[in-house]
């Protein structure tokens, strides 16, 4: 905490009227101190050209080419945007949001200046926006990573110089794909993401000479196919919620094996590589290896005894 209960609620009495007057004027706050830079999309690309990169290595690309994510919902809750706009209309549920990013924002510990915007009851907007992504209320949805993917493409699909992914979702396949010198082909029911996913490999083609995707709208439990192999990530069942362009809500009623089922009917490959998060029963012998994932959003005081964890299990089949 930056200071006592008592400081924090002299703050807000005194400033929150006028801070829930300045977030009307902003439709989503940003998501960081400093906007991505072109530069750093560049050198993620060459880093994930040059060397292997943790699984669990961050992105810039895929926030940088999918605003929608903000529209996106968990495990029932409202998405940051909805959540926000609720903050926008309803006092009392903006100041607890205040106090909390008065409270417990490192930002107000970095230096004098500002330790000073503290004591003066100022937000940053990107305070803002890291507390509705952070938040229990509107929490941010699961994110495939590039590092994920170029990492099981060298373990498992090395030979193969085209690989095709029936739920595309937020590009990090296509990008860890494209970034192995291979051939992307995907699918995808949403269209928003597919058209932002279209941006991005444009951009990947500016940076890689041959760089191929072939990207289009489809239903992957109905689109049947041959391929010479396959890496997805199905849409997690009945977790979370997504918008196509019209605003309408996409979700998946299906569980891992279900997916795994229909893939595996739908589409002839020679070999599968099917991330799940959950755990499969009928292929659980097909599991060849385990990411697990720790929010430390929820640990205290910087141990892991409250933190949640959850597993995203490897399947590999062969045919």
């Amino acid at each position: 905490m930056n200071c006592s209960e008592e400081e924090v609620m002299e703050l807000v009495n005194k400033y929150w009227e006028r801070e829930f007057k300045k977030i009307q004027n902003i439709d989503f706050p940003k998501l960081r101190e400093k906007e991505i830079e072109v530069s750093s999309l560049i050198n993620e690309v060459e880093t994930l050209r040059t060397r292997e990169l943790s699984w669990k290595a961050n992105s810039k690309l895929v926030p940088y080419f999918h605003p929608s994510l903000k529209y996106a919902n968990k495990n029932g809750k409202l998405s940051p945007y909805e959540y926000w706009q609720k903050l926008k209309t309803d006092e009392t549920l903006f100041k607890k949001f205040y106090k909390n990013r008065l409270k417990s924002s490192d930002y107000f510990k970095e230096s004098e200046e500002k330790n000073k915007l503290l004591w003066e009851g100022i937000v940053p907007e990107f305070i803002y926006g890291i507390g509705l992504t952070t938040s229990g209320f509107a929490p941010k949805v699961s994110i495939f990573k590039p590092g994920a993917a170029t990492h099981l493409i060298r373990k498992y699909l090395q030979e193969f110089d085209t690989i095709f992914d029936p739920c595309a979702g937020y590009s990090a396949r296509m990008i860890g794909t494209v970034c192995m010198g291979k051939k992307y082909i995907g699918r995808d029911l949403n269209d928003l993401t597919v058209s932002e996913s279209l941006k991005c490999a444009e951009f990947l083609k500016t940076q890689i000479e041959g760089a191929q995707v072939e990207l289009k709208v489809a239903d992957s439990t109905t689109e049947k196919g041959e391929y010479p192999c396959l890496l997805t990530c199905p849409p997690y069942s009945a977790k979370e919620e997504w918008r196509n362009t019209k605003g309408e809500k996409i979700t998946s009623k299906l569980s891992c094996d279900d997916w795994i089922d229909t893939i595996l009917n739908n589409y002839k490959c020679k070999k599968y590589v099917i991330v799940v998060d959950g755990a499969p029963t009928k292929y659980k012998d097909n599991i060849a290896e385990v990411f697990t994932n720790t929010n430390y959003i929820n640990a205290r005081n910087g141990a892991l005894t409250n933190a949640s964890y959850n597993s995203e299990n490897v399947v590999v089949i062969e045919k």
